[in-house]
């Protein structure tokens, strides 16, 4: 990719611009369910509440480096949703930054890195629900540092991919067999030299020591902690091996893992390169880097693929696998583009951000509408708790099948966001409600508070 390589700078700037306009409209419109608790129970008064971070579990997680950025991150910015928005899409870009230069490691162009971080940072799933749910700072933190994990193995120090490892997992779950990539990839190479399969695989494994070691201290360190396990988790976090669960969970995740890349290269081959049998033989490095690639994706869902529960937040760390897989199949499809049409092909991809922008926007929307309704009714119960000292209950009252749903809005963090606003602990619950329940009639000492659509229609006591 010689040309992008000559004008790499103002590629990565037009991608910049293309993903602000996608997400920053959208994001900074308040926060979100978890969003309270974590800020909550991220405040610190000293260094012991901070050591507290990596030896409990207050959000049931076992996620320490989150709760530090969120420590980090209030100080500077306060309540101020947007602020903690542009930290998260600080993270996005760093992540995009980290692929590129992953790419760089594994032989490929500036070019063929720019485009596996493009197609990373906009695949339609995962980077939008971390960029407009704040809490999604916890799987971009995960896929930073597992993806700096990479890139230090990529680059033969072992030690440093350790320590990366390590980090990604304090910052979540996800990357627990990232250590066995590790293996595949250098078994990957020791075969290319020569290597018999067992050799290979045993040599894999000792350069992954390191990696090794930091889930065994990982998993020490979560052992105390409380926090959640296939144990005792919730039905719906629960690990299962049930195939009614792995097999939708299969094609699902690697609909929103995969698809966008999958999209992107068709597109190039029907539109510009047409001929499909050459581009088919990828040469010996460009699919060591793809094995590398769908090893990174398979392996990155080794633990959310048995969780019951989807999330859009899951495809963030295996996706950088199908970036990896796009950036090798990429070179060869380039390779094959003819002189005359490379230019064409190249405006073509820079456009086609651009030209899905109304689909990022239309899928934003979901968080948008939670969070404004989330702030609605924060502002509205804070100020008459600040008016009534004597109010020590918030209940919250929608229809069940309104949209949006203050469930998704708030969930089980009422309280956590009425203690952010007032510094007061009070009890709060959101009830959804049927046609023709009866409510029951409220003490004199709570505040109700009615919602229909994103409107407070009704507040009990009046205001």
């Amino acid at each position: 990719m010689d040309t992008v390589d000559r004008w790499d700078a103002p590629i990565a700037t037009w991608l910049l611009l293309c993903l602000a306009l996608a997400y920053v409209p959208d994001m900074g419109h308040g926060f979100i369910s978890d969003d309270f608790g974590w800020i909550l129970h991220s405040r610190a008064d000293g260094a012991g509440d901070v050591a507290g971070f990596f030896t409990s579990a207050p959000m049931a997680f076992y996620r320490p480096l989150v709760s530090l950025s969120f420590l980090l991150n209030e100080p500077i910015a306060g309540l101020t949703s947007m602020s903690y928005g542009l930290v998260n899409f600080a993270l996005v870009l760093a992540i995009a930054g980290a692929i590129a230069a992953l790419c760089r490691a594994f032989g490929l162009s500036r070019g063929c890195g720019l485009f596996g971080a493009a197609v990373w940072m906009f695949n339609i799933h995962g980077v939008g629900m971390a960029l407009t749910w704040i809490s999604g700072r916890t799987s971009l933190l995960a896929t930073l540092f597992a993806v700096l994990a990479g890139l230090a193995f990529a680059r033969r120090r072992p030690v440093l991919a350790g320590v990366a490892t390590l980090l990604a997992l304090l910052s979540k779950e996800e990357p627990l067999l990232l250590p066995l990539v590790f293996v595949v990839w250098h078994a990957v190479e020791r075969r290319r030299a020569g290597d018999a399969l067992w050799p290979a695989v045993i040599a894999g494994l000792r350069q992954a020591a390191a990696a090794f070691a930091a889930v065994a201290a990982y998993l020490g360190l979560r052992a105390g902690s409380g926090a959640l396990t296939p144990w005792n988790a919730p039905d719906y976090y629960a690990l299962r091996l049930a195939p009614s669960v792995i097999g939708p969970n299969v094609l699902e995740y690697a609909d929103r893992a995969a698809t966008f890349a999958v999209a992107v290269l068709v597109l190039g081959l029907l539109l510009v390169v047409r001929r499909w049998p050459r581009l088919a033989l990828l040469d010996a490095d460009e699919r060591d880097i793809a094995i590398r690639g769908v090893v990174w994706l398979g392996l990155g869902y080794g633990v959310t693929v048995m969780v019951p529960v989807r999330s859009d937040l899951y495809a963030c760390l295996p996706s950088a696998g199908a970036a990896l897989v796009a950036a090798a199949v990429g070179r060869a499809w380039w390779r094959h583009t003819p002189a005359a049409r490379r230019r064409p092909a190249l405006v073509g991809l820079l456009l086609l951000p651009l030209l899905l922008l109304p689909v990022y926007r239309a899928r934003n929307a979901f968080a948008r509408r939670d969070a404004t309704l989330a702030t609605a009714v924060v502002r509205r119960a804070v100020a008459a708790l600040d008016d009534r000292g004597d109010l020590t209950r918030v209940e919250v009252y929608q229809q069940a099948d309104e949209r949006p749903s203050i469930a998704a809005a708030l969930g089980g963090h009422l309280a956590a966001a009425i203690a952010l606003g007032t510094g007061r602990q009070v009890t709060a619950d959101v009830r959804l409600t049927s046609p023709g329940d009866r409510w029951p009639a409220p003490t004199p000492h709570t505040l109700r508070l009615t919602v229909v659509g994103q409107e407070i229609v009704a507040v009990t006591p009046p205001q």
